[in-house]
């Protein structure tokens, strides 16, 4: 019966959602046959988050060229597609406006970071129902 205290994303299931949000978690509650039917229910909720971004991410890359099956080739063309992506993609986390660019270790150190610190929120467990609770952050 600690209180635990954290930094996240700032999206959550529970608390205030969005359309997308509320899209996603009905999918999920139907693609699972109702084993997970309330936010509570999906224990590693930060991951599904992150890994539905990323994905929409990573289809939209693959979208702009064909595979061939040279994995390395492919790999490099989806590398490039990520760093060129040209339209904003709607994720769970946030609007994703070019959320890559080209990497250089001293010139562009965080190009393949898309969140940013305004993507980040304190975040706790809520002592009741154990379900995160995201503290509103206020605009700068």
């Amino acid at each position: 019966k600690i209180q635990l205290h954290f930094i996240q994303t700032c999206f959550a299931f529970t608390g205030q959602t969005t359309p997308l949000g509320e899209k996603v978690f009905e999918s999920l509650r139907q693609y699972t046959q109702g084993s997970v039917s309330q936010p509570q229910d999906l224990t590693a909720a930060t991951g599904f988050i992150h890994a539905y971004d990323l994905t929409k991410l990573l289809i939209a890359a693959i979208g702009k060229n064909k595979l061939t099956g040279d994995v390395k080739k492919d790999r490099r063309h989806i590398r490039t597609a990520l760093e060129n992506l040209d339209k904003p993609i709607d994720g769970l986390v946030k609007k994703y406006q070019k959320p890559f660019s080209v990497f250089h270790p001293k010139k562009n150190p965080m190009a393949h970071e898309a969140l940013h610190e305004e993507n980040y929120c304190m975040g706790k467990y809520g002592a009741e129902d154990e379900v995160i609770v995201l503290r509103e952050v206020e605009p700068r």
